[in-house]
């Protein structure tokens, strides 16, 4: 909870409204303050084991008129609670008070963690295409992948990183979008919702599966595919450009090629 960090609240209203606590003198309710502030430093944070002598040196009052209010604090008042602890054969003094402020934070704690956990859930539910690519394909990450039956059924109701090859039917075959593709895709078309380009690309060649790409046309069909979208209100951006930044940027995707090239 953050213990040492935080305070309780004084109420002028509260105590205002206490004829108890309106009759105390001005050391009186020195005492009871000062009372208040060593339990809340105190490991309960509402009550503290002591001595008339030991308050007695701690607030520069003699111990006879300690021992007085306190007593006057108790019994007459009911602004705190003293008692014996058994176990240490010492007089424990309690602050009902405190013990409300202390159940009043942490209802409010306990609330804020509650709405903290729901924000969390939200956002990781909210995962896009963006999150689920950068969160774990970087450049020394292959770019071509085999998905089991299982995996493809667990994975293909919505874009999650990877398009369907030609060969995905046969063996699975997938090619993973990762941070470096979709950093340029962002970057030649700053316009675009690439998330919703990337998902309807993804949904088309799930169904179609007699126009998905082979793998080494991926670049191109994703560059020519998001170009074809923007076609409407492109002012620059070419297909040869973005294709060119493509090649110059995969540099794995060259030696995968040139591998499957020389088998």
């Amino acid at each position: 909870m953050g213990q040492n960090l935080i305070s309780y609240e004084v109420n002028p209203y509260y105590f205002a409204a206490k004829p108890e606590y309106r009759g105390l003198t001005t050391i009186e309710r020195a005492v009871y303050r000062e009372l208040m502030d060593l339990c809340w430093v105190s490991e309960t944070k509402t009550s503290i084991e002591y001595t008339p002598h030991e308050l007695a040196s701690m607030t520069g009052i003699p111990e006879e008129e300690i021992d007085r209010i306190i007593n006057k604090l108790w019994h007459e008042c009911r602004l705190v609670e003293v008692c014996i602890d058994l176990q240490s054969n010492t007089m424990r003094l309690s602050v009902p008070y405190l013990e409300a402020q202390l159940k009043s934070l942490s209802a409010k704690m306990e609330g804020l963690k509650v709405l903290q956990i729901d924000q969390s859930l939200k956002e990781s539910n909210t995962v896009t295409p963006f999150k689920r690519v950068s969160g774990h394909r970087d450049a020394s990450d292959p770019i071509v992948g085999y998905l089991t039956e299982e995996e493809i059924v667990a994975n293909s109701v919505s874009f999650n990183g990877w398009l369907p090859t030609s060969h995905f039917s046969s063996n699975g075959q997938v090619y993973y979008l990762r941070r470096g593709v979709i950093s340029k895709l962002q970057q030649h078309f700053p316009g675009r919702d690439i998330e919703m380009d990337l998902e309807e690309m993804f949904q088309y060649l799930i169904k179609e599966d007699s126009f998905r790409p082979t793998l080494p046309a991926m670049n191109r069909y994703i560059a020519r595919w998001i170009q074809r979208n923007e076609a409407n209100n492109s002012k620059g951006s070419k297909v040869s450009d973005l294709e060119s930044a493509f090649d110059s940027m995969d540099d794995i995707f060259d030696q995968f090629l040139k591998s499957e090239q020389a088998q």
